[in-house]
């Protein structure tokens, strides 16, 4: 029997070439589309899970009120390592943990690091670190070594052995190789090539106090922990040594990648919208293989008649077609598969990661298989029990089994198809505007033509020298020093008071260090009193601040007053800029002149013969910082790295939408090519009656035409209130356009009308002879 119900597929596949062609491409594509998301999202789901441990470990948040209001991050003090693992039983290890970056030197090569990694030594217990050579126990326990990853040891010492050799860390600590360990997989959010111990740098810099926040802290807790009780526990533990205005919350390793430290979704709110967009994308395809079958139904009336007066019972043929339609799914999965592979790198490029898409692994094997069998059942059910429902004698007196029962089904199944198509391009319409406001909105300051350099210890030394040449250079119009970036000012300083405060804890204002060219460096307006000056040496405790923090003060001039943390005095006001992301309110902010935090040159230059301009630089950088790699960037291109998730789901949003409008036109393409063939003599007729071919098309495409407005009246709603949800993440965000609906509108009609018409104009320009000699 199963040989019977192949061999037929497979002559129904050669003799309906068409609908065969259109069913098993527009699965195929459904099918990898799917497979490709599920792929990214099992993924983005597997951050962190090579960890042995990783169900165990938490990163300690920190919490702080202020004002009525609860701020998180990541930040914790030194002492906090140590008190967790002593004061908590079920605390079995603790360690800090700071990412930072650095020049790497061995003997005459010097590259410039991003992923070291300024660790405690009992990160090796916590993190799962396969040490391949060295020492395996306590690799770090000496201030003077390094564990570095294997690629690092083939990238500076080749062939030869790492350990023993010594590395020097920004021309100054001499630290001598003692593990080399297996690099760290890519689905991780703690990727480091070097580990080095925290404490070469705590030393030195004397951190050790509870009021020092800027490591992150780590903890592995007995599998058996009371997480709750626990987090109680070291929420207390941070009030006792900090005050009843902080606190901690614990954050498990597991949920860093998919929440912020808020514990808002991030990333899982896109791996809910692409699950989803699978999902919609997979029905799609099954949908459209639906209505292709029930529309070949007249064309099977009398194969299906001939079986039933032979005595097949309605089991069996049900059977049959259902086979059928998993044998279409099986040849779609084989095609998806060599679309998978084909597609690889390009999804690689826009995620930015590799994808571990391994075709030949059992996994995927079986993911195939319960594809194979789950799309064939469901795509092949209905039209299998709409087909094995026929009557003989109705088949054989008409000739036909059409029903407007299965008209009716057709314009639902077009319609459902159609609602689905026109929500993404509504998806892809506002997560594309979004996009592009956040990118042009002002924030307030001028980012055009500014560039950046990170400083460095010669730098710092050097930086009269380095103005002063850079000063000689024509284009170079404005230089600044800064603690960081101005859209990214993430430093934060609590408990500030004032006379006349009515809050006991303090408030808290962003914090930005830099001296008194960042005016007019990057263009802040200021409003109210006056600038820093050289001159006055009371400037050393002057401060500026924005108008959200005179608001936040409550004063309409605030010139004069005088913060009792500090004895820092407001001098002057500038207006409000962002000086966060966009997901962010504007915040308070005051700017003040502490050199030991600047780490960011600020260059504003002109836009004419730019790269002379660099070249220039970079001379003058080579003569004052010789021993550290030139490495310069314009201030506008960190919107890349600041908005990655969402530039990164925009593009893919546009890939998969795409995708399934082309299922979804495949299917009109068949329907419009069946409609044809069924209405062949009605056109031929009306062609010798003198009806235009332009009047055949709009007759052949009136009622799809029809279908899709409904759609779009579907659509509209739907997508305006799943995209207004998403917009609800940013706190500027760009409006609702009517345009973009619209568009969708427009666009799903012309791309019916064109698919339809490809079919229908050969259809309506033949001759009406051809067609009426043989009916």
């Amino acid at each position: 029997m199963l040989k019977n119900y192949i061999k037929t597929a497979l002559r129904n596949i050669l003799r309906y070439k068409l609908y065969s062609a259109l069913n098993i491409i527009g699965l195929s594509v459904g099918i990898a589309c799917a497979a490709m998301i599920f792929v990214i999202v099992q993924e983005e789901m597997n951050f962190n899970a090579h960890n042995e441990h990783a169900d165990h470990i938490y990163r300690i948040n920190k919490l702080y009120s202020m004002d009525g209001e609860i701020s998180t991050n990541p930040s914790t003090p030194y002492p906090l390592e140590n008190a967790a693992r002593e004061s908590f039983p079920e605390v079995l290890e603790a360690a800090h943990f700071v990412e930072t970056s650095g020049i790497i030197k061995y003997e005459k090569d010097a590259f410039k690091e991003r992923n070291i990694c300024m660790a405690s030594p009992s990160l090796f217990d916590i993190f799962t670190i396969n040490i391949t050579q060295g020492v395996k126990d306590n690799p770090i326990n000496d201030l003077q070594s390094i564990a570095i990853s294997q690629s690092m040891a083939a990238k500076y010492f080749g062939e030869d052995t790492a350990i023993g050799k010594i590395l020097t860390l920004d021309n100054s600590d001499q630290l001598q190789v003692t593990a080399v360990y297996e690099d760290i997989p890519i689905l991780t959010d703690y990727s480091f090539d070097f580990i080095i111990n925290f404490d070469l740098i705590a030393e030195e810099e004397g951190y050790d106090d509870w009021y020092d926040h800027w490591m992150e802290t780590f903890i592995r807790v007995d599998p058996n922990t009371d997480v709750t009780d626990l987090q109680s526990k070291m929420d207390h533990l941070m009030k006792e040594n900090i005050g009843d205005q902080s606190g901690a919350r614990l954050q498990s390793l597991r949920n860093i990648h998919l929440y912020s430290v808020e514990g808002n979704p991030t990333t899982q709110k896109y791996v809910y919208i692409f699950v989803s967009i699978a999902i919609l994308i997979l029905i799609i395809a099954c949908i459209n293989f639906m209505n292709l079958a029930t529309a070949q139904a007249s064309k099977r009336a009398r194969e299906v008649g001939v079986r039933k007066i032979s005595g097949a019972q309605k089991f069996s043929l049900i059977s049959q077609f259902i086979g059928e339609a998993i044998i279409y799914t099986f040849f779609a999965c084989v095609i998806s598969l060599i679309l998978l592979e084909i597609s690889l790198p390009i999804f690689e490029q826009i995620v930015g990661r590799e994808i571990m898409l391994n075709l030949l692994h059992p996994q995927t094997l079986y993911l195939f298989g319960a594809i194979i069998l789950i799309v064939g059942v469901v795509s092949g059910s209905y039209p299998a029990f709409i087909l094995s429902s026929f009557s003989p004698s109705k088949i054989f007196k008409s000739g036909t089994s059409s029903s407007k029962k299965g008209l009716t089904l057709r314009t639902v199944i077009v319609i459902i198809q159609f609602t689905l198509a026109v929500a993404l391009i509504i998806g892809t319409g506002i997560i594309y505007s979004q996009l592009n406001f956040m990118k042009n909105k002002d924030p307030g300051f001028d980012k055009d033509n500014v560039l950046y350099l990170r400083m460095n210890n010669e730098l710092a030394e050097n930086f009269s020298i380095f103005k002063d040449r850079c000063n000689q250079v024509p284009a170079i119009r404005h230089i600044s020093r800064v603690s960081s970036r101005p859209n990214e000012v993430w430093s934060i300083m609590r408990g500030l008071n004032w006379s006349g405060s009515n809050t006991d804890e303090g408030s808290a204002f962003a914090f930005l260090s830099a001296d008194k060219n960042i005016l007019e460096t990057i263009d802040l307006k200021l409003i109210m009193g006056r600038n820093f000056s050289e001159d006055m040496t009371t400037d050393d405790n002057s401060i500026l601040i924005n108008e959200a923090g005179a608001e936040l003060i409550g004063l309409d001039d605030p010139i004069g007053l005088t913060f009792t943390e500090g004895d820092f005095t407001v001098i002057g006001v500038v207006k409000d800029f962002n000086s966060l992301p966009l997901t962010y309110e504007k915040e308070p902010l005051l700017i003040m002149h502490m050199p030991e935090y600047f780490r960011y040159v600020l260059m504003k230059i002109n836009s004419s013969n730019i790269s002379e301009t660099l070249h220039q630089i970079g001379d003058i950088w080579a003569q004052v910082s010789p021993n550290f790699p030139f490495e310069i960037a314009f201030l506008d291109e960190t919107f890349q790295h600041t908005y990655e998730a969402e530039i990164k789901a925009g593009i893919l949003f546009r890939v998969f939408a795409g995708l399934g409008i082309l299922i979804a036109c495949l299917g009109l393409f068949g329907l419009a090519s069946f409609l044809a063939e069924q209405k062949k003599l009605e056109i031929g007729i009306r062609r010798t009656l003198g009806s235009s071919a332009l009047s055949i098309i709009w007759l052949l495409s009136r009622k799809f035409v029809r279908w899709i407005i409904v759609a779009n009246l579907i659509a509209w709603p739907a997508a305006w209130y799943f995209m207004s949800k998403w917009l609800e993440g940013f706190a500027y965000k760009t409006n609702m356009n009517p345009f973009i609906f619209v568009t969708a509108g427009i666009v799903s009609v012309l791309i019916a009308m064109l698919t339809i018409s490809l079919k229908t104009w050969k259809t309506a320009n033949t001759n009406p002879a051809d067609i009426i000699k043989y009916e």
